[in-house]
């Protein structure tokens, strides 16, 4: 696995990374058997400050395009779900 970091953004109070990570799902991951495949995602890890401590932390990233990556998750779109009847 390798991350490579994007951007930082913070203050006193907060700091935000903007991250890549690349592998191959080779363990296993959110309860899903390792499948073999190449990821890639974006990822933005947010950590908040208090008393010169970490107190919170979040992570945020598109599960779908994960899963989609890995061969399990496939979206369906629907004729007329767009204006004008566009499907993609």
């Amino acid at each position: 696995m390798q991350a490579l970091l994007r951007h930082i953004r913070g203050d006193d109070s907060s700091t935000t990374l903007s991250i890549t990570v690349e592998g191959v799902h080779g363990w296993r991951l959110l309860g899903i058997p390792p499948t073999g495949r190449s990821v890639q995602i974006d990822m933005l890890v947010t950590g908040a400050f208090g008393a010169g401590a970490l107190t919170q932390i979040w992570l945020q990233y598109d599960g779908g395009l994960l899963l989609q990556q890995l061969g399990l998750y496939a979206p369906v779109l629907t004729v007329g779900l767009f204006p004008n009847g566009e499907t993609s």
